[in-house]
């Protein structure tokens, strides 16, 4: 009878000790970001935090970096040095949707082809698999450039202050500390 509750408070309690373990912050999303400056000149990292009229960037994409210090580095921007600001999510997620989307559309392609009236008609499996494999890459290829459109987030602050304000809150949005 002692093995049967042990063997029960191991079981049940096991999962309820792991679960205290569990980070109950919200992660944040990084997003890469490009940063024109007045000269022309563009830098490349991650907004850290914006601030009343600066922003904190730092010159890393990964979350590794983020979570240790020392492994970037922090530069300050004031509005007044900032023509343009981009950021963009990961594209990859268009790509296998572009990619999915190009293998089905080309199967159905490859399927109608090989219509059954047709000679061919015993290979419309094989025009599907042709075709779908065929359509992959090019859907990819839409699914990036539609991704990067559509994702893509330009603010212009041009180094007005008026501008820079009225965009604090979406770029608050793009920094890692919110």
């Amino acid at each position: 009878m002692k093995k049967l509750a042990f063997i029960f408070v191991i079981l049940f309690g096991l999962p309820i000790l792991s679960s205290a373990q569990e980070d109950s912050l919200k992660r944040s999303t990084i997003y890469k970001t490009w940063i024109t400056l007045g000269g022309g000149s563009e830098i490349k990292g991650t907004i850290y935090q914006t601030r009343d009229s600066s922003i904190l960037f730092a010159n890393t994409f990964k979350r590794t970096d983020l979570l240790s210090p020392g492994k970037f580095d922090i530069q300050t921007f004031n509005y007044n040095s900032i023509y343009l600001v981009t950021c963009r999510k990961e594209i990859w997620p268009g790509a296998v949707i572009g990619m999915v989307a190009g293998a089905f559309s080309g199967a159905i392609l490859g399927k109608q082809i090989c219509k059954s009236d047709d000679p061919m008609a015993d290979y419309g499996p094989l025009g599907s698999l042709v075709f779908g494999t065929l359509f992959t890459i090019p859907g990819a290829a839409v699914g990036i450039m539609v991704t990067d459109i559509v994702f893509t987030l330009r603010i212009p602050i041009s180094g007005s202050f008026e501008n820079y304000s009225k965009n604090k809150s979406r770029l608050m949005k793009y920094s890692y500390l919110h």
